[in-house]
Parts: structure tokens; C-alpha cells; sequence
């Protein structure tokens, strides 16, 4: 028996059929990294906000020069709407710490949560459309799909609000990063964050350069915790396989 097994919960970087057709296992690491990536959403979300990398350069490089009434004014969190987009374990999980700050939250996916579910994480099942018109934060927590691939490009960031964060730690391919540069440096939205991009670990140039985006190396699940137990499980599953067993978390075809 052989097997392929993913350190990471996506899997888009395995041919899964083809494997299949050879007769190899493929696993990955679900749930493990939950929390983490949503953590690391929020790390986005409140950089973005609070413009954390400006101030932080601006203290590094010598220009603070104390408080002043207009400078690197962000945008306030409290009572503001947040929209999910792939309201799976880590939407859910970045929904809910989103109940700290009282947020509305607002989602879209192929399709609806139970009603136990909505009340549970106080949230909305809305369509597309209505995700971009509304939310004051969106973030992308979807895997990559024929459906998800490019879904955000500058027609949607155009109907995005001005004062709108976009936050994508899921896949890079989800959104177009040519575009996303144009709608900050217009000023179509206020600020992005990225921990992923559309091709990694290559970034455009333009959001190099551009201060009103916060750029992470892929940290999502990047705690002690997090990687020693997606190492165990890993491990676990190939053990399981080459004794003739079946893995603790197969990755199911869609």
C-alpha cells in the first residue's frame, strides 16, 4: 500500500484522481489547523483596521515624532459586519471570534447552513452579490474550486465599500492579485490582508509596494502546536496505511 499524505488540510496540489487510479491513499490534516488560521484571519483583519505594519515601520525607521490628532487614522471593528465566503470549520471559527466585537455576520457558499447552525454562529446565509455590497470585512475561507478559482476580481471589489477589508488566508487562486492591487491603490477598498497568493510564493509588485496591505508568508497554521500535531497525524496516517489499514482522514473526492 502506498500513500500521500498532505501536511496541510488543503489539497489542491495533489493530483487526487490520478492517485486514485494507481491505488495510493492521499490524506491531509482537517480540523488540526482550525483555530490557528482563524487566529491568523483575525491578525489580518485587526492589521488591516488599525494599519499595524504603517505604524510599526513608522516607529522602526525613526519618524514617530509623537501623537498627532489625524495620523494613521483606520477604521473601527465594534458592530461592524462581517462576511464570510466558504463557511466551513474556519469560516465558522472566524465567525465566532468575530462575536467579540459584536459583529453582524454574513455568508455565502454553495449552499445553506441548518437553521441551528445560523443561530449558533448569529449568522446570515445571503448571496453572493449581497457578501460584497454589505461587508465591512470579507474573508475568504474557501478551498479551491472550478467554482471559487478567480472569484474575486475588480468587478467585485468595485462592488466592495470603500471602507471594506478584504482578508484572504485560504488560497491564493481565489482572487486575482493584478486586481486587488488596482482597487487599493484607487481606493476602491480600504485595505487588504494576505497570508496566501495566486502564485506562491511569487507577489505582485504592485501590493509590495502598497502600504494599505498587510502581506503574510503563509503563517495560517504556523504555531508550535499546530505543525506538532499536523506532523503526528500525518505520520499516523501513512503508519495506518503501510500496515494495510485505513488512514484516519482520507481525502474523499468531491
Amino acid at each position: 500500500m502506498e500513500c500521500v499524505a498532505n501536511y496541510a488540510v488543503g489539497y489542491n496540489n495533489i493530483d487526487v484522481k490520478a492517485a486514485g487510479e494507481k491505488g495510493i491513499w492521499v490524506t491531509n490534516t482537517p480540523e488540526i489547523l482550525t483555530d490557528a488560521t482563524a487566529d491568523i484571519v483575525w491578525a489580518l483583519i485587526l492589521s488591516c483596521a488599525r494599519r499595524i505594519p504603517e505604524g510599526e515601520k513608522m516607529v522602526r525607521s525613526g519618524k514617530f515624532k509623537g501623537w498627532q490628532a489625524l495620523m494613521l487614522l483606520g477604521v473601527n471593528l465594534m458592530g461592524k459586519t462581517l462576511g464570510i465566503y466558504g463557511f466551513g470549520r474556519i469560516g465558522k471559527a472566524v465567525a465566532w471570534r468575530g462575536r467579540g466585537w459584536n459583529m453582524k455576520v454574513l455568508y455565502h457558499q454553495r449552499h445553506r447552513e441548518s437553521p441551528k447552525i445560523e443561530r449558533r454562529y448569529n449568522a446570515r446565509y445571503v448571496s453572493f452579490e449581497r457578501l460584497l455590497r454589505d461587508s465591512d470585512i470579507l474573508s475568504v475561507n474557501a478551498p479551491v474550486t472550478p467554482e471559487t478559482r478567480d472569484r474575486f476580481g475588480l468587478k467585485e471589489f468595485q462592488k466592495m465599500k470603500r471602507t471594506g477589508i478584504f482578508v484572504n488566508a485560504a488560497r491564493g487562486s481565489i482572487h486575482r492579485e493584478k486586481d486587488l492591487a488596482m482597487a487599493l491603490r484607487e481606493g476602491l477598498i480600504f485595505s487588504a490582508g494576505l497570508d496566501v497568493y495566486e502564485k506562491e510564493p511569487k507577489v505582485d509588485p504592485t501590493l509590495i509596494r502598497l502600504k494599505n496591505c498587510t502581506l503574510l508568508p503563509h503563517l495560517g497554521s504556523g504555531t508550535i502546536e499546530t505543525r506538532d500535531k499536523m506532523a503526528l497525524l500525518a505520520a499516523q496516517n501513512i503508519e495506518l496505511v503501510l500496515e494495510g489499514q485505513s488512514p484516519l482522514t482520507p481525502v474523499q473526492m468531491e
